[in-house]
């Protein structure tokens, strides 16, 4: 049968051995059939084989031995039952050829017997051996007979006396070869040579002659592959720098034709596969061996790979570094949180506004600890699910949060933050000085006390995987168990590399205009996710969120317990060191012991009032000399909503609202209301008749409006123009007209 290639377009024919195998079966069993007719045998058997390694090939002497002891026997063995496995370890449970003559042991009536050459041909412990005998076997009234060993189940009760102690003696001489390999393979490490698998991104350099040769191949020393090193570093740099999911890296490695593939991925790249690519330390040149060491697990019959405490061996190997230290722990950092920044499923309508996940697994419930999750209608609320099976009266948390809601507030707070604080550029320089000091020498209790617990978790890890639990219950709480456990062992890894990596190399700390070039950036980003636009990518805004907030926002219920009476207050810390820590600045994190110093930061999740939505707008006219009420004609809304507003604006920054009353007092005559008054109106008009010598009555009489008014008209005109305005008694002296009255008056009776 054909298989495919790892490159998926080419097709590699069947083992050679396997068909050489078939083949030379056949043959035994035609000349078996021909000495020993099915005539002569009283019971139909079937044969089970097996070797471990790719350089044994035992299965043909094997069936050979057992149909021999099957002519004694009278048993008749048909070609079809059987069966064996090549290359496969008799610690696995599940194999191939096992598993088909578990399938024909189960069809009742079809063998009677079954046999195998030797104990450790069937299972490498004595559990495994004893239970695939007694269920398998015995429980289905079916003879075994291991013919080397001269067991057999037809033999009354000795047989299981002789099952066990030959299990045993395999058990011990498989732990004892297990001794001897470790020891070869360590000695192996120490000079460098090929002791394993060859990992993906190096390969093996054939030594010079009179080096020893093993299993007929030549010993081989470890260099790096300079085909598959550069698509490595760019698996690195598009995950840790880019920021891109595992998933999109796996699409681009499998998408570009010139990057080689992985030899042990027959259907190419997949997400465990570059997982454990971007957490391999063997990149950063920390080499290590027998970090896992084979535990059977007697209630399922299989063997899994569990942590050392410590490896056998370890050393740090430069030539062979890849990947340079920093962006290896950044890649690090952001695979230790990503079980918390699981983001969920895409939306299938598309809908990723009113369905943001840049902050999905920030918000935690304050009294349960627990991760709010997406539901309510069309998954755009966070729940707390402890609370929503809680009764309501006793629930901690009755209001829910919606998504969208959640994004805009906290970066709109968060971005007011940066902007009003003008002191946090000084004070990151600051920090970012003491952190460059303390990095350069760091504390030897500290990193012995981080060791301390990173092997302690290494021991609570071990624990939970050798006792598993019998229940699946039992199984599924240490399963989650140990995914708690393990980040919290790579956070402290992460910490620990950190702090060994930044003592070995040069710290540079910023200046305040670096600083608040960041920070610009930073409230940009904030920004752009609040508002209704396009958002930026949510990594970019999560990055800028975690920075700030420490990666948690703790949720309180807040007003009444009623529908629609209360909302959520979230709580967090705002935090200097992370934000420092994401522009590439250094610093170090707060002790652990002592009061947080971090400032404690509230939000009020819950959609504005209207006075608060306006309040921005208000301002900034009002800023501009608008009045109030032409503040309210303008927005669209009535004059109290405008006022309101305003004072909600001031008192929100503990200002205190000013006096409407005094503040039109101090504006220019015309801005001090809606309209201007008639005499500010009639200034122009009424002083271009005054100026051709009419009076201030024939004045108000040509505008309709009475001569106090005109007056005031005359008034503001000429003060506009800068010339002082003459009272009426003195203006109409001045006017020829008023003069020549005058005179005619004075003159005697009958003169012209």
């Amino acid at each position: 049968m054909d298989e495919p290639t790892p490159d998926g377009d080419a097709v590699r024919p069947r083992p050679a051995a396997a068909t050489d195998t078939d083949r030379l079966i056949d043959e035994l069993v035609v000349a078996a059939h021909r000495r020993t007719p099915q005539e002569q045998c009283g019971q139909v058997g079937a044969i089970y084989a097996r070797y471990s390694t790719k350089a044994q090939g035992s299965v043909g002497d094997q069936v050979r031995s057992v149909l021999e002891a099957a002519a004694r026997l009278k048993i008749h063995v048909p070609r079809e039952f059987v069966f064996y496995d090549e290359a496969v370890s008799g610690s696995r449970n599940r194999r191939p050829g096992l598993d088909r003559l578990r399938a024909t042991l189960a069809r009742r009536g079809a063998v009677q017997a079954v046999l195998v050459f030797a104990t450790n041909r069937l299972g490498r412990t004595a559990y495994h051996a004893m239970q695939i005998v007694h269920e398998e076997m015995v429980g289905r009234d079916i003879r075994c007979v291991f013919t080397s060993n001269n067991i057999d189940t037809a033999d009354g009760h000795t047989w299981q006396l002789l099952l066990q102690a030959y299990s045993m003696v395999d058990q011990m001489v498989v732990a004892s070869a297990a001794a001897h390999i470790h020891a070869a393979h360590e000695a192996m490490f120490d000079q460098g040579l090929v002791h394993g698998a060859v990992t993906y991104g190096y390969r093996g350099r054939e030594v010079g002659e009179g080096r020893g040769v093993r299993k007929g191949r030549p010993l081989r020393e470890y260099e790096i592959d300079p085909e598959a090193a550069p698509w490595i570093l760019r698996a690195f740099e598009w995950y840790a720098r880019e920021g891109l999911s595992i998933g999109e890296v796996v699409r681009r490695l499998n998408a570009e034709p010139r990057a080689p593939r992985n030899p042990r991925l027959l259907a190419g790249w997949d997400h465990a596969a570059v997982r454990r690519m971007l957490g391999n330390p063997r990149y950063r040149g920390h080499w290590m061996y027998g970090e896992t060491k084979a535990v059977c697990h007697p209630g399922k019959a299989s063997t899994a790979h569990v942590r050392r405490d410590a490896p056998l061996k370890s050393a740090r190997l430069e030539h062979l570094r890849i990947v340079p230290e920093d962006l290896w722990l950044r890649a690090r950092a952001r695979l230790a949180e990503g079980d918390r920044r699981a983001a969920g499923r895409k939306p299938r309508d598309g809908d990723h506004r009113s369905r943001p996940r840049a902050l999905a697994g920030l918000f935690h419930c304050g009294a349960h600890g627990r991760r709010m999750q997406a539901g309510g209608g069309h998954g755009k609320m966070l729940i707390c699910k402890d609370c929503m099976g809680t009764p309501r009266e006793r629930r901690s948390l009755c209001s829910i949060l919606n998504r969208r809601l959640a994004l805009k507030l906290t970066c709109e707070a968060l971005a007011l933050r940066i902007r009003r604080d003008d002191g946090l550029a000084t004070a990151i320089v600051a920090a970012s000085r003491s952190a460059a000091a303390s990095l350069q020498s760091p504390d030897p209790a500290h990193l012995v006390g981080l060791r301390t617990r990173i092997e302690a978790l290494t021991r609570r890890i071990g624990f939970v995987m050798d006792n598993p639990g019998a229940e699946p219950r039992d199984v599924l709480e240490a399963k989650a168990k140990l995914q708690q456990l393990r980040r919290e062992r790579s956070a402290l890894e992460s910490d620990l590399g950190r702090i060994e990596a930044d003592a070995a190399r040069a710290v540079e700390v910023p200046d305040e205009g670096a600083v608040r070039e960041m920070l610009s950036r930073l409230g940009a980003t904030l920004d752009e996710a609040a508002g209704e636009g396009d958002a930026p990518e949510d990594r970019a805004v999560r990055e800028v969120v975690d920075a700030l907030t420490g990666g948690r926002v703790d949720l309180f219920q807040e007003g009444g317990r009623e529908p629609k009476r209360g909302w959520l207050r979230g709580s967090f810390r705002f935090d200097l060191e992370r934000l420092a820590r994401l522009a590439g600045f250094p610093a170090i994190p707060a002790p652990p012991d002592g009061p947080d110093p971090r400032e404690l930061v509230r939000i009020d999740y819950r959609e504005p009032a209207p006075c608060e939505a306006h309040a921005t707008a208000v301002k900034a006219l009002y800023d501009e000399g608008v009045l109030v009420k032409e503040i309210a004609a303008r927005l669209g809304i009535s004059r109290n909503l405008a006022a309101k507003a305003l004072a909600w604006w001031h008192r929100s920054r503990d200002l205190e609202p000013p006096d409407g009353r005094s503040r039109r007092s101090s504006l220019p005559v015309d801005a001090r209301s809606l309209t201007p008054p008639l005499y500010v109106r009639l200034a122009d008009e009424a002083l271009r008749l005054s100026e051709q010598g009419l009076l201030y009555e024939e004045v108000a009489a040509r505008l309709g409006c009475d001569r106090n008014t005109a007056a005031k008209a005359i008034k503001r005109a000429s003060e506009l123009r800068g010339t002082p305005a003459q009272d009426g008694r003195s203006r109409r002296k001045t006017l020829d007209r008023y003069r020549r009255g005058r005179d005619a008056d004075a003159a005697p009776p009958g003169t012209a």
